[in-house]
C-alpha cells in the first residue's frame, strides 16, 4: 500500500516533523566525561567518544560507558602492577575478570569488530585478504617477487 509506514524498514511517507529533524549535523555534541570522573577516567572517556560518530552514543549509554571508562582504568592499574611484579594472586584473578567485564562491555556499545561483522561476512574478509608469504619481498604495485637468499661462503 502505497503512503503507508512500514515500522521495520521505516519506508514510506514521513510527517513534515520527522523530516524537520537533523538527526546529526553541525548542533551535535559528543557528551562530556561525568564531573566524578578522575583524570584517567575522563582521558578514556574522550579517547572512545573522539572515536565514534558524534551521534553514535546516545544518552542510554552513557552509564555503560562511564562503567567501562572505570573497567579500563582498573584494568590499567592492575595491569601496572602485574608489571612491576607485585600482583599477587588475588589481584591476578580481579584483573583477569575486569578484562573479561571490558571485553563484555565493548561489544554490548558495539564499539569491537565483532559487534560490527557476522561470521559470514568476517570469514569473506579474512579469505579474500591479501596476504604475502615470507619468502616473498613485497614490491609496491607489481606484487610479490621471490627473495633471492645468497648462500654464506
Amino acid at each position: 500500500m502505497a503512503g503507508t509506514s512500514n515500522r521495520r524498514t521505516s519506508q514510506g511517507r514521513r510527517s513534515p516533523e520527522a523530516r524537520a529533524v537533523i538527526p546529526a549535523g553541525p548542533g551535535v555534541r559528543r557528551p562530556a566525561p561525568p564531573e566524578a570522573f578522575g583524570k584517567p577516567e575522563r582521558a578514556i572517556w574522550n579517547r572512545i567518544v573522539n572515536a565514534c560518530p558524534p551521534d553514535y552514543l546516545t544518552p542510554e549509554c552513557h552509564p555503560l560507558l562511564g562503567r567501562l571508562c572505570v573497567l579500563i582504568a582498573m584494568s590499567e592499574q592492575l595491569e601496572a602492577k602485574w608489571r612491576a611484579g607485585a600482583l599477587e594472586k588475588r589481584d591476578l584473578r580481579t584483573y583477569l575478570d575486569v578484562s573479561r567485564q571490558v571485553g563484555n562491555v565493548t561489544t554490548k556499545l558495539r564499539l569491537t569488530p565483532q559487534s560490527r561483522f557476522n561470521r559470514f561476512e568476517a570469514s569473506t574478509r579474512m579469505k579474500n585478504r591479501v596476504t604475502y608469504r615470507p619468502w616473498e619481498d613485497v614490491v609496491d604495485d607489481e606484487g610479490p617477487k621471490l627473495r633471492v637468499v645468497a648462500p654464506d661462503e
